[in-house]
């Protein structure tokens, strides 16, 4: 029998325990790793919990091997991790996963409700303001960039993920990880989409809009 997202979650919660917002709050203040697997753009609709360390799900596996290049410091076999995220289920999975790297001591909080109805302090989401939506206008301008209607969606996607910026499109040098989990028919019009793109923004400044970098509308 093929194993189901049921089936993992219960091997999850099998090794993975809970912990409540109180006693997480008391090893957070002890040295643990409160550590919030939401994607991004969660964080930025609702906020994150005060003092959180932040890796989405889909980074963690690198994130938490020291043998890669993307490891994250803040994650230690010997440091305490106290997981959450919206609900709990990707931090259950989050957690097992730590287990099976062989981190000593991981917990599920839960969802990021469960902090907050615990009384934990929050750091609430952040307006983005007026560049937000001058890069979404512009995403959405067809005519100044061309760009392929199959793309504006993970386009959309990439830039509300990284804060609404477009220089996540530029995956050379460091970030060039970023590459090989893009389709490949992705990064070949990528590049031609930042040759365009750069021309687009000298039209949409001559035309009094504002381009990629900010300006007043």
């Amino acid at each position: 029998m093929p194993t189901t997202a049921a089936d993992l979650l219960q091997a999850a919660h099998a090794v993975v325990p809970k912990i409540s917002a109180s006693d997480a709050q008391a090893k957070v203040a002890a040295g643990a790793l409160l550590l919030d697997v939401r994607d991004a753009p969660e964080l930025s609709a609702n906020g994150r919990a005060a003092g959180s360390h932040h890796i989405p799900r889909g980074m963690l596996e690198f994130r938490a091997d020291p043998a890669t290049p993307f490891h994250d410091p803040e994650l230690q076999f010997d440091r305490p991790v106290i997981l959450h995220c919206a609900s709990g289920g990707r931090a259950a999975l989050a957690g097992k996963l730590l287990k099976d790297m062989g981190y000593a001591e991981v917990h599920n909080l839960g969802g990021f409700k469960d902090w907050v109805e615990g009384g934990g302090a929050v750091i609430e989401p952040v307006d983005p303001g007026m560049q937000a939506d001058v890069n979404v206008n512009f995403l959405h301008r067809r005519d100044t960039v061309g760009i392929p209607t199959q793309y504006r969606r993970e386009i959309l996607r990439q830039t509300s993920i990284w804060n609404f910026s477009f220089e996540p499109l530029n995956l050379g040098g460091s970030s060039g990880f970023w590459t090989g989990l893009l389709p490949k028919e992705f990064r070949d019009w990528k590049n031609t989409y930042e040759h365009q793109s750069r021309d687009a923004d000298q039209r949409i400044d001559r035309t009094g809009r504002a381009g990629r970098h900010g300006g007043t509308l």
